[in-house]
């Protein structure tokens, strides 16, 4: 095997970055890690773009403590780069409040987003800093103020042809946020925007559009459609995303024991408890929400 050296690196340039994006919305962040290993900074921007891929890889597989290291590396990068730093600071958001870190996650995104507001970034950042903070209060349960700041967040997107990624991800969020109120029938309709026939989805966004469809009809007693949404999920389409495997197995479950097999809903549980706890001894309310199930 030839050993790469510093020189042999190829350059982290947009056609690099294309490559990674393009296994993370496939759900394949391993290799977009084993690929990153490939990649040499040329520049400061580009030593800050492999740190960002490198965080948010860690992430979706679970290993949020090195997710965290590699967005304060990307973060200390950031002095001359504005709007890089908005988005570093987001990411680190959304890891901190994953692992239960509510208060620090807070604070720093009231930070970025006084910044972003003072500095006339509006377009890019603000939407998703909103909807990161929206996530923090519904974490925390406060449904109305999440959903009012999911709401701006999505006004501020528009028909989302700016960015598309935002727009399906923060109507996903607002659609799951509107359930817990008891809102199902505007949850379908947010939904149902997202699915629009001129609309391609990836993996990594239409796993959890399937499985909040499957929460939905779970929660509305519809388990024919419950079925129905799991069905269209596979492996590969999950690929290695801890959270969305996690989910995936919850809502399995969970609709086993409401059909009436509960022996079979315990050892789907019981195989979901054992994939989060082997991953990270803080994997934030999802032990808790399926420790719950297991015990009904």
């Amino acid at each position: 095997m030839t050993l790469l050296t510093p020189t042999s690196l190829g350059a982290f340039d947009e056609e690099a970055r294309a490559v990674i994006c393009g296994l993370r919305d496939s759900n394949q962040s391993r290799v977009a890690l084993e690929r990153l290993a490939h990649y040499g900074a040329r520049d400061r921007e580009q030593q800050i773009q492999i740190h960002l891929a490198t965080a948010v890889a860690h992430q979706d597989v679970g290993d949020f403590a090195e997710a965290i290291r590699s967005w304060l590396r990307a973060l200390h990068l950031t002095s001359r780069h504005r709007e890089l730093r908005h988005r570093i600071r987001t990411g680190l958001v959304d890891t901190l409040t994953r692992t239960g870190d509510l208060a620090r996650a807070e604070r720093i995104l009231q930070r970025s987003i006084a910044e972003i507001r003072t500095q006339g970034d509006v377009s890019s950042m603000e939407p998703w800093a909103l909807g990161s903070l929206a996530r923090i209060y519904f974490r925390r349960g406060a449904l109305s103020l999440a959903i009012r700041l999911f709401e701006s967040a999505l006004v501020l997107l528009g028909d989302g042809a700016s960015d598309p990624a935002a727009w399906v991800a923060q109507r996903i969020n607002f659609s799951f946020a509107l359930m817990r109120m008891g809102a199902y029938q505007r949850a379908r309709e947010i939904l149902a925007e997202i699915e629009a026939p001129d609309r391609k989805l990836s993996p990594y966004h239409l796993a959890p559009l399937l499985m909040t469809h499957a929460l939905l009809a779970l929660e509305s007693k519809d388990f024919v459609a419950c079925q129905g949404a799991l069905s269209r999920i596979d492996d590969a389409m999950v690929g290695d995303n801890l959270r969305y495997r996690l989910a995936w197995l919850q809502y399995e479950g969970a609709l086993l024991n409401e059909v009436g097999v509960p022996g079979r809903a315990l050892e789907v549980l019981e195989n979901a408890l054992r994939i989060a706890r082997a991953h990270d001894p803080v994997m934030d309310d999802m032990v808790a929400e399926l420790s719950a199930s297991e015990g009904d």
